[in-house]
């Protein structure tokens, strides 16, 4: 993607960033899925009122003068973490440190910032799975195993059930070689993430906000 002088209303596709260079740009109220900003350079850009599904970022991402002014980003991603941010506070932080000017309402209106919300073990590989799912519509039992590791156990044995068990996710036909389970996600992903965001860090409450 090449520079541009303004973009309004506009949608943009999964990755429309990646790899890019973009220098003197203004989008306005313009929605952004997944984006990977990997090796990309954004100078002198500013986003107003826009929305991202989720922000990839990593250490050679490099932004100089860019700004978010009101704009809703649902989760961001380091290539050097294995979960997603979620928490507001959290994801405002993680953009300030990569270099994106973003106004802070609580220190203009002289309101102490939040506290960092600890999350417990099963809402964070809840987060982890939902990680997955950015990628891909359908996962099997063995993409999971490998991408929780050590936890995989309790994820299956303590997480996995209740997800099943409110909708959030469902198990589908599995037509490849050998024998596994395959799974999809029983709801949006973007209900999800609002349900990890209202949760303070505590697993049962997202499932309570799953089903309200």
């Amino acid at each position: 993607m090449g520079a541009v002088l303004k973009q309004d209303h506009m949608s943009f596709s999964v990755d429309s960033l990646k790899s890019s260079e973009i220098s003197d740009a203004t989008f306005r109220d313009c929605y952004f899925r997944r984006t990977d900003l990997t090796s990309s350079t954004i100078r002198d850009c500013s986003f107003e009122r826009c929305r991202f599904e989720q922000i990839d970022m990593s250490d050679v991402t490099q932004i100089h003068g860019a700004s978010l002014r009101d704009c809703e980003v649902f989760s961001v991603v380091r290539s050097s973490e294995e979960t997603a941010i979620f928490a507001p506070e959290s994801i405002a932080g993680t953009l300030r440190e990569a270099g994106f000017q973003i106004p802070d309402r609580h220190r203009d209106a002289g309101i102490e910032p939040a506290v960092p919300i600890e999350t417990d073990d099963l809402l964070e590989l809840t987060i982890r799975m939902c990680r997955v799912f950015f990628r891909s519509t359908g996962v099997n039992e063995y993409t999971f195993r490998q991408r929780l590791g050590s936890k995989a156990n309790i994820f299956f044995d303590q997480v996995l059930p209740s997800l099943k068990g409110y909708g959030v996710v469902d198990e589908i036909e599995y037509k490849g070689g050998g024998r596994q389970r395959r799974y999809r996600l029983g709801i949006s992903l973007d209900d999800v993430q609002r349900s990890i965001e209202q949760a303070d860090g505590n697993f049962e409450k997202f499932l309570e906000g799953i089903g309200a």
